[in-house]
């Protein structure tokens, strides 16, 4: 049975955002951009890898191909830092970020009440009060993510994010076909249902494992 629920109060939530050797680990692990792994073990400093597959990642997007880079790692190693420096270096215009709390972890729809904020303007933050289930959610998502250039979404701490606002963003990147859309999904190893699973297991997704 789908979950109808009022999402929470916008107001209620702060969503202020806190090379060639990446092509080899692609091949290796899977084909960026297609589903796959990409393991690295050198420090922060640099980090070319890493970023050179997320800059990939953002290049597909731009092209017409959706795709969700998942960066898994243990708290502490820099995985947020390297979002950012991503961010700075790819010059992507407006990106949303969004994050998990673990004291939100089972708050319906919270993710999707900190998009409502960062937007509000947006087709999300018109539905926001109105009761809604993850099909429809999704739907909205979708709609919203088609509104616009080219666009990057960073979930961040995704392992305390809730299911619902997960199983909703599955299926709105589900739904989008040629829209220029990369997600980043930030999160610390877990159980395989985790609520990362969602997106984490889909088509469009690599894994990114710094170390």
């Amino acid at each position: 049975m789908r979950s109808r629920r009022r999402m929470p109060d916008k107001s209620s939530v702060d969503s202020s955002p806190p090379g060639r050797s990446a092509l080899r680990c692609g091949r290796r692990f899977g084909r960026i951009g297609t589903g796959g792994t990409v393991r690295t073990t050198e420090g922060f400093v640099g980090r070319e890898p890493e970023l050179a597959v997320l800059g990939q990642a953002w290049s597909q997007a731009r092209s017409g191909a959706p795709r969700i880079v998942g960066v898994e790692g243990a708290a502490g190693i820099g995985k947020t830092a390297l979002v950012r420096r991503f961010l700075d270096r790819s010059a992507a215009g407006g990106p949303v970020w969004v994050s998990g709390d673990e004291a939100e972890a089972d708050l319906p729809w919270g993710l999707l009440a900190q998009w409502a904020r960062a937007r509000p303007g947006s087709a999300l933050a018109a539905a926001l009060d109105r009761p809604m289930s993850e099909l429809s959610a999704g739907a909205v998502i979708a709609a919203d993510l088609r509104d616009g250039g080219p666009r990057v979404l960073v979930i961040d701490d995704a392992h305390w994010a809730d299911r619902l606002s997960m199983t909703a963003l599955r299926i709105a990147v589900r739904r989008l076909v040629t829209q220029p859309v990369l997600v980043v999904v930030v999160y610390q190893p877990g159980p395989a249902a985790s609520p990362t699973s969602p997106l984490r297991h889909s088509p469009f997704a690599t894994a990114l494992r710094p170390s």
